[in-house]
């Protein structure tokens, strides 16, 4: 196996553990045994839990990174490409057994201090209101969004998604994380676009 495929299969059993035992009471040889490799090992590609961690996010953020890439290299309306980014988190958290549940760790740790996590939480989401910001306005040039949409809507349509997927996570009995997101992503879609394009 190379050195990638096994980093990946060390990160992919951390964020099993992860998800099953919590970030706080996971130790790195339940990941080995996950793993399946001796505890030296996780040693050779990761210093420490906390790399581990970080790993898991920032596997997410690439693979989201390159699905929202493809979308905006396409050639949809603006106001196409926010729904299929938005869409794009939604299917990648709901799709990656357990990666939801460790998406609580992530924030609730990393956020607090991003520099032991590797995870620049900051710079993640000004670089992704950023991108939906560029195509507001590409989309208010079309005169599919109103000229004089509030600034903070990058905000708004990523706070609504993570909203969702929080309240899931606390009760997912109440509320269904993809069905329910897709609902709002409908409801934010529709609540931006000009009457004109309607």
């Amino acid at each position: 196996m190379t050195d990638r495929g096994r980093r990946e299969q060390i990160q992919w059993a951390a964020l099993r553990v992860f998800a099953r035992e919590g970030y706080q009471n996971t130790v790195v040889e339940d990941v080995a045994a996950e793993a399946g490799v001796s505890k030296g090992t996780i040693y050779t590609y990761f210093d420490r839990k906390e790399e581990l961690l970080g790993a898991v996010a920032q596997g997410f953020m690439d693979e989201l990174t390159g699905r929202e890439e493809a979308i905006l290299e396409s050639e949809r309306p603006p106001l196409e490409k926010i729904r299929a980014m938005l869409r794009e988190f939604v299917d990648l958290v709901s799709s990656r057994e357990g990666f939801a549940t460790v998406m609580l760790d992530i924030w609730g740790t990393g956020m607090r201090d991003p520099d032991r996590f590797g995870i620049d939480f900051a710079a993640l989401y000004a670089e992704y209101r950023a991108r939906l910001r560029t195509l507001l306005r590409e989309a208010q040039a079309r005169g599919t969004v109103p000229a004089d949409l509030s600034s903070v809507a990058p905000t708004v349509l990523i706070g609504a998604i993570e909203g969702v997927l929080l309240q899931w996570l606390l009760d997912p009995d109440a509320v269904d994380f993809p069905e329910g997101a897709d609902d709002v992503i409908d409801l934010l879609y529709d609540g931006i676009r000009s009457e004109e394009a309607s």
